[in-house]
C-alpha cells in the first residue's frame, strides 16, 4: 500500500487546503514548430486540487540544452475535470491533421472504481505557449479501486495513419503494485478513439509508489515502437526511479519482451512523477527524462534527471545530476503521470511521380507505377533503412490495404479500379544502429482509364471538310495551318 497519504498528513497539519497534483513531463521535439534556435521545449503539467473543482496547470521550459536545463520558464493553466484525482497524464501528438501539435490532458478520477477522463488543447503554439481551442471532457475506461499514479502517451501502434492514445495507471493493492494500461485506437480529429483495448497488465516495480509515468518511442534496432512504464518507488528510505522497458510492441499493444531498469535516487518524499523519451544530446540516440515532485516540509518542487544515450535495452550511458526548476503551489501533492511528443529524426517527402495540376499523382489503370520517397528533414544524418506503405480508397478511408515494408524508399503499385486513392508512407530511419519511424505522409492518387485515340478523324468531319484529310492521310501546305480532329474513347474514369 502506498505511504503517500500518511506522509502528506504528517506534513500538512497546518493547512486545510490540499493540493493534489499530477506532475507530468513532456519533451516537445518538433523541428517544424520549435523556436528559432530549434532547441526542444520541456512542459510540466499538474492537477491542482483545491477546496473546489480541480484545475490543470503547466510550466513550459524553453530551449532545453544538452545538459537538460531550460533557459527560462513560463506558466499557465486551464480548467480541470473533477474534484478528486489519484494521478493524471499529458500526451502530445498530431490529432487534428494540421501539423501543429495537440496536447491531451489526462485526469485519473479518484472514485470507485477510478476512471480516466481527458481534454485536448488543440494547436499548441510552441512559440508563446498559447492554445488554439479546447475540447470538452472525453470519458476513458475504468481502472482499479486505488491508484498510485498514472500516465499518458501517444504513438502509432496498429500500423495505420491515425494516432493511438495509451492511458496508464499504477494499481495499488495491499501487495505488489502493477502497471495497468489501455489503448485508445485510432483517435479521430476530435480526439475520441474508435475503440478501447482491453486492460493490459504488467508487473510493477515495487509495493509502494508515489507517482509514475508512461512514454512511447523507439529505442532498439527494430522499427516497432517501444514502451517505458515508470514508477517512483517509495520505501522507508530514500525514494528512487524504477522503470520497465517493453520492446517492440505488437499491433495489439502488447509485448512479452519486458526488462527492469533502476534509475537515480530522489528525496525522501515524492508526490508524483513523469517520464518521456526525446533527443537531448543532439546525436540521434534517444534520451530519457524522469521527473518526480519533491515533497519536503515546505513548498514542493520539480526534480528531474536525464538519462543520456539509451542503449538498445533502455539503459542510459550516464545520468545528469538533479535539475530543479520553479517550485509548485502548495505543500502537499499526490498523483503522477507522463506524456510524450515524439520528434522523428526525419520527415519523408515524395520524390516521384510528380503531382499533376489537380494536386494528385495521376496514374493509368492496370499500369505499374513506382513511388519513391526520401528524407525532407534529416537533423542527425540518418540513413534511410526502408519504408512502410499502405493505401486506402478515398471513398472508404477505413478500408486499409496492402501494408508493406520495403528495404528502400520505393514501392510499385498497380491499380485495378479507377477512382481516388490515398497512399500512406513512413520512412524507417537509422542512426548509430537504432531504427525509428518517421511521421506519416499522405499521397493522393487518381487512377484513370487511359484514353484511346483513333487513327482517323470522324467521318462527319471529313465529309464536311472540317479537317485537312485526303486519301487516308492528314495533308497540308507548308507554311499554312492544318486542321486536325482526333477521335477515340474519352471515358477516362475521372471520379469527378
Amino acid at each position: 500500500m502506498s505511504t503517500n497519504n500518511q506522509k502528506a498528513k504528517n506534513l500538512n497539519t497546518i493547512t486545510n487546503i490540499i493540493f493534489v497534483l499530477s506532475m507530468i513531463v513532456i519533451f516537445c521535439l518538433t523541428h517544424s514548430i520549435a523556436q528559432a534556435d530549434d532547441r526542444p521545449e520541456l512542459l510540466f503539467m499538474g492537477i491542482l486540487d483545491a477546496a473546489e473543482a480541480n484545475d490543470f496547470w503547466f510550466s513550459i521550459g524553453w530551449d532545453v540544452r544538452a545538459g537538460g536545463g531550460a533557459s527560462s520558464w513560463q506558466s499557465g493553466g486551464t480548467g480541470g475535470l473533477g474534484y478528486e484525482s489519484s494521478g493524471g497524464g499529458l500526451a502530445m501528438g498530431y490529432i487534428n491533421d494540421n501539423d501543429i501539435p495537440d496536447v491531451v490532458f489526462v485526469y485519473l478520477n479518484d472514485w470507485t472504481p477510478d476512471d480516466f477522463r481527458y481534454k485536448i488543447g488543440f494547436d499548441f503554439n510552441i512559440n508563446d505557449g498559447s492554445w488554439g481551442s479546447w475540447s470538452g471532457s472525453i470519458q476513458g475506461p475504468n481502472l482499479g479501486h486505488h491508484s498510485a499514479g498514472g500516465g499518458a502517451t501517444i504513438g502509432y501502434i496498429n500500423d495505420n495513419e491515425r494516432p493511438d492514445l495509451v492511458l496508464m495507471g499504477i494499481d495499488d493493492p495491499d501487495g505488489a503494485n502493477s502497471f495497468w494500461y489501455y489503448i485508445g485506437w485510432d483517435l479521430n480529429t476530435e480526439g475520441s478513439p474508435a475503440e478501447w483495448s482491453d486492460k493490459i497488465s504488467v508487473s510493477g516495480v515495487s509495493s509502494s509508489n508515489e507517482g509514475g509515468g508512461a512514454t512511447i518511442g523507439y529505442i532498439d534496432n527494430d522499427p516497432r515502437p517501444d514502451l517505458i512504464l515508470m514508477g517512483v518507488d517509495a520505501p522507508s528510505r530514500a525514494n528512487n526511479f524504477r522503470y520497465k522497458v517493453g520492446l517492440n510492441l505488437g499491433t495489439d499493444g502488447r509485448t512479452q519482451n519486458w526488462s527492469y531498469v533502476g534509475g537515480n535516487a530522489l528525496g525522501f518524499q515524492n508526490d508524483g512523477g513523469g517520464a518521456t523519451l526525446g533527443y537531448v544530446n543532439d546525436n540521434g540516440i534517444p534520451d530519457l527524462i524522469l521527473m518526480a515532485i519533491d515533497n519536503p516540509s515546505g513548498d514542493n518542487s520539480f526534480w528531474y534527471h536525464v538519462g543520456l544515450d539509451l542503449n538498445t535495452n533502455g539503459q542510459p550511458a550516464s545520468w545528469t545530476g538533479v535539475i530543479g526548476p520553479a517550485g509548485i503551489p502548495g505543500w502537499a501533492n499526490a498523483g503522477g503521470g507522463a506524456a510524450l511528443v515524439y520528434k522523428p529524426l526525419t520527415q519523408p517527402q515524395l520524390v516521384s511521380p510528380v503531382k499533376g495540376s489537380n494536386g494528385k499523382v495521376n496514374v493509368a489503370l492496370n499500369e505499374p507505377v513506382t513511388f519513391e520517397v526520401d528524407f525532407a528533414d534529416n537533423r542527425f544524418n540518418a540513413t534511410l533503412a526502408g519504408a512502410q506503405w499502405w493505401y486506402t480508397s478515398a471513398a472508404d478511408p477505413e478500408d486499409r490495404r496492402d501494408f508493406t515494408t520495403t528495404s528502400t524508399g520505393e514501392k510499385q503499385y498497380t491499380f485495378t479500379d479507377v477512382g481516388d486513392y490515398i497512399i500512406y508512407c513512413r520512412v524507417i530511419e537509422e542512426v548509430s544502429g537504432r531504427k525509428s519511424v518517421s511521421r506519416t505522409i499522405a499521397i493522393p492518387v487518381r487512377v484513370w482509364n487511359r484514353p484511346t485515340v483513333a487513327t482517323t478523324p470522324p467521318q462527319a468531319n471529313i465529309d464536311a471538310g472540317d479537317v485537312s484529310w485526303f486519301n487516308g492521310k492528314y495533308v497540308g501546305v507548308k507554311g499554312q495551318a492544318v486542321r486536325l480532329i482526333a477521335d477515340g474513347n474519352t471515358e477516362n474514369g475521372d471520379p469527378d
